[in-house]
């Protein structure tokens, strides 16, 4: 970082700064005496942004909260969860080290009342032994995480979502503002015979499952670095004829 704002400055002293050096993800861009020239400036913290783990779990106790099993989330500085929750005002997920989070846009199929909603967090503490933990009395909660790394201390981008009386379900187009952000999707599935899947975007599904009666709503949780960015709409879908379905989805810095 020091070396692409001495660019930078030299670049402004000498001659005219392209817009993309101010988006240290971007590639530098100046110009002098006339030559355009280019330095690639690396992704924050020295690389590109890199799952760590992820683990999901559904609600055992009669709908009422959920735990998760063990990671270890060493390296990470960035924590994404989806929680699905019969609420429209879900409460905020808490983790084994104590990390604050921020919570994005719930979505839920017309009409309904079950909620799929994104959550981040920059944590302070990592390390092994961390579990995520949702709990709210009555809503058959679902929660699917996952942690990378490489991520900077403003994450947050751009969402969008969506929700649908049937399947499948597309979350609605999202374009990232930069090359090689991370593009996180999430859904929310009532089906009871089959865990969601999902597709397109070149989306790499991280955990699902399937409603389980009395305990929990079904959802899923999926990801992808884009090395380039693009315009990405995945699509979400459950066997057994689910008769709602939800879908959000978010990229990151």
């Amino acid at each position: 970082m020091k070396r692409a704002l001495l660019f930078f400055l030299a670049a402004s002293a000498f001659g005219q700064v392209v817009p993309d050096a101010l988006n240290y993800r971007a590639p530098i861009r100046f110009q002098i005496q006339g030559r355009l020239l280019a330095w690639n400036t690396p992704a924050a913290g020295g690389g590109a942004i890199t799952l760590i783990t992820h683990v999901g779990a559904q609600s055992s106790n009669g709908g009422n909260s959920v735990t998760t099993g063990s990671v270890d989330t060493s390296g990470a500085n960035l924590l994404v969860c989806a929680t699905i929750a019969g609420t429209s005002t879900p409460n905020t997920p808490t983790d084994a080290k104590g990390n604050t989070w921020t919570g994005l846009t719930a979505y839920h199929p017309t009409g309904g009342s079950v909620f799929v909603k994104m959550w981040y967090s920059v944590p302070t503490t990592v390390g092994s032994g961390e579990t995520f933990s949702f709990s709210q009395s009555s809503t058959f909660p679902s929660i699917f995480c996952g942690a990378w790394s490489n991520s900077i201390a403003s994450p947050f981008d751009v969402e969008n979502g969506n929700g649908t009386t049937s399947s499948p379900v597309q979350p609605g187009s999202i374009t990232p503002s930069a090359n090689n952000y991370l593009v996180v999707t999430s859904a929310y599935s009532n089906a009871a015979t089959g865990a969601p899947t999902v597709s397109g975007g070149s989306v790499t599904l991280l955990d699902s499952a399937a409603l389980s009666g009395g305990n929990a709503y079904g959802g899923g949780l999926g990801y992808v670095v884009q090395t380039t960015a693009t315009a990405v709409n995945p699509t979400w879908a459950s066997t057994g004829s689910p008769s709602e379905m939800a879908s959000g989805i978010a990229s990151f810095k």
